[in-house]
């Protein structure tokens, strides 16, 4: 299966402003021996595909990334570079990696390094749909709390800037 540029894309290139519809980003050939259909068509979010982690790193700072499915091995790197270049987002999005070589070595490599979870290959359905939905619940609940600390931080530096006026500095 080849994989196909983001849908999301051209739409970039074209508007300056980022892109605030929270999507599941897939990268790499996380699906290639899935047969028909994609695993990721059951959920109703925006789902963009990369191919490689230089496209990851080129593109994401355009999406609200709420998900990343990511295959162990990846042209240009692994699921560390993905992992690292995620770290560095405003709202880190869990990681979840993909490998035919799933074993206890790799699954505990990813949460120790900070990832969300593995998914064994191939893969199956209900798995999928069990991992992907509470990383990306999970996500939204680490995305809300710091909406509310941002806010409650404004909040505060307005009821300051007040006082300030108030005593005349």
């Amino acid at each position: 299966m080849k994989i196909k540029q983001p849908a999301i894309l051209p739409y970039l290139l074209r508007h300056d402003p980022r892109i605030h519809i929270p999507a599941l980003v897939i990268v790499g050939p996380v699906e290639e021996e899935c047969g028909q259909g994609s695993f990721f068509d059951q959920f109703p979010w925006q789902v963009c595909r990369m191919r490689e982690c230089l496209e990851f790193a080129t593109v994401t700072p355009w999406i609200a990334t709420r998900v990343i499915v990511c295959e162990r091995d990846l042209p240009d790197g692994d699921w560390k570079d993905i992992l690292e270049a995620a770290s560095r987002m405003d709202d880190p999005p869990p990681l979840i990696v993909t490998s035919r070589l799933a074993d206890d070595r790799l699954w505990a490599e990813v949460l120790n390094l900070g990832g969300y979870d593995v998914l064994a290959k191939p893969l199956d359905r209900s798995e999928v749909h069990r991992v992907v939905t509470l990383a990306w619940e999970r996500a939204a609940e680490q995305h809300s709390r710091a909406r509310q600390t941002h806010r409650k931080g404004a909040q505060e530096e307005v009821r300051l800037g007040a006082v300030r006026t108030a005593a005349g500095e």
